[in-house]
């Protein structure tokens, strides 16, 4: 009987390796685990990485390559690391590690490993990944000579200078995929450290994405010269109103799926939203460009964290609009605190909090004394009409940022049949849904070759006698 033995051997492993996997296939995420935060090159030996972990669970570094081209090659180049204490590899949810240039020791730094130098200030590519080299899990990061106005790579630096992901007064770091628009020039290194600060209140950016030096000269005019003689006057744009946030969704909704940000039209025509800039964070650090969307005259059209990337935190943040000028036609309030399953509501002229999200259509309050609801009177055309976005027409002109929420911003874990999430707001299939598939799985075989079992123990049976 080797090929039935073989079979229920087959069968065994199969369950075993159903039930070991389970937590692995529960926790996936299709987001990086690790990324680059800070870079220093080209200064002999003074050069630093420093990473942070985004993922929900402890990495262990031993299984990660650093890795280097050069803006001439596309050929890797793994730089070994060489760990500062052999029981000390790993990195926790939310923390940072710090690798070093052999020889380097900056004060008041505490580095995981140390790596030989050779990264160039004039150009290159790092990169941080598993093993395995997949980069969705990892991160890289490109930077050399400035590329207006796509911005694919960060800025150049020189001595004394590094490259440092952008931070945002709430929290949240920025990740866009785009190295030109993630990362800005610093003249304050700060290996080892978080900054919480908006760089450009700290006069620290030297280069963000093309900008100019802050403390550059602008041009000096003759006297009585006009700004821009023969120029076309800019075009006036119509108002367009920010009048509801959703920013904490509770089970079974998503932040992904079910965020949104609500835009109204007050006036007597349609407005078409292409150029128009919606803004978040408290230094309305995040952006997204509209591309060809209609606003028919009272609509109301809610705009999906999905469709925009746009990450409204928990802790704090606001929103606002900004026409094709530049210039800002709307703003929010800014909220300290959210309120789960309740949106941030413009209602008879001020911001509050409301139990009843209206996405597309007319805001609506739970009165003080009963439980009927109140229209908002911010619209001045009938809810049938507010009621139909027009998501078919939705463009962008642009990949707008996508964002990292801080460890902190936890959501409160819930649990169906089926799925349950956890408090990081990861949802995940329930683990005995796995063992009962390996549990049946493993009936399965056992009803398939009864009958071989039976003449086996039969067959054993007589042996023993």
């Amino acid at each position: 009987m080797p090929s039935l033995f073989k079979k229920i051997s087959l069968l065994l492993l199969a369950n075993l390796i159903i039930s070991l996997l389970a937590p692995a296939f529960a926790g996936a995420s299709s987001t990086s685990l690790v990324l680059i935060t800070e870079l220093q090159t080209g200064q002999g030996s003074n050069e630093f990485v420093e990473i942070e972990n985004t993922s929900d669970s402890t990495i262990d570094l031993k299984t990660w390559k650093l890795q280097y081209h050069s803006s001439t090659s596309t050929s890797w180049t793994s730089k070994t690391l060489t760990f500062l204490s052999p029981t000390i590899t790993s990195f926790k949810s939310g923390d940072r590690a710090l690798f070093l240039a052999s020889g380097y020791t900056p004060a008041g730094t505490n580095p995981i490993a140390t790596f030989a130098s050779g990264f160039s200030d004039t150009g290159g590519v790092i990169r941080i990944v598993p093993t395995n080299l997949d980069e969705n899990l990892g991160d890289k990061l490109t930077w050399g000579a400035t590329d207006l106005p796509t911005c694919l790579i960060a800025p150049k630096h020189i001595d004394g200078q590094s490259l440092k992901r952008y931070p945002s007064g709430d929290g949240v770091i920025v990740d866009s995929s785009t190295p030109g628009k993630d990362f800005y020039v610093s003249n304050s290194p700060s290996p080892d450290s978080i900054d919480t600060q908006d760089p450009f209140s700290i006069d620290e950016v030297v280069n963000y994405c093309g900008k100019p030096d802050p403390s550059a000269s602008p041009d000096i005019l003759a006297p009585g010269a006009p700004d821009n003689p023969g120029a076309a006057p800019s075009p006036v744009y119509q108002r367009i109103e920010i009048t509801e946030l959703f920013p904490d969704p509770v089970s079974p909704q998503t932040d992904e799926n079910d965020e949104y940000i609500e835009l109204f039209n007050p006036n007597l025509e349609a407005v078409n939203l292409s150029g128009y800039k919606l803004q978040t964070g408290m230094n309305s650090t995040y952006s997204y460009t509209f591309g060809d969307v209609n606003l028919q005259p009272g609509e109301y059209y809610a705009v999906s964290r999905k469709d925009s990337k746009l990450t409204l935190s928990n802790t704090s943040s606001k929103a606002r609009l900004l026409n094709p000028n530049d210039e800002v036609v709307s703003e929010t309030e800014a909220y300290d605190q959210t309120n789960p399953a309740e949106s941030w509501q413009f209602y008879n002229g001020t911001w509050q909090w409301s139990s009843t999200p209206t996405p597309s259509s007319v805001n609506l309050q739970l009165s003080a004394d009963s439980s009927s609801t109140v229209a908002s009177k911010v619209t001045s055309k009938p809810a049938s009409k507010t009621t139909k976005p027009k998501a078919a027409k939705k463009t962008t002109s642009k990949k707008a940022a996508v964002t990292k929420k801080p460890t902190t911003d936890k959501k409160e874990a819930s649990s169906s049949a089926f799925t349950y999430t956890d408090d990081m707001g990861n949802t995940k299939l329930q683990p005995y849904i796995l063992w009962g598939a390996g549990i049946l799985l493993f009936g399965y075989g056992l009803w398939e070759y009864r009958w071989d079992l039976l003449a086996l123990l039969k067959r054993d049976g007589k042996n023993i006698a």
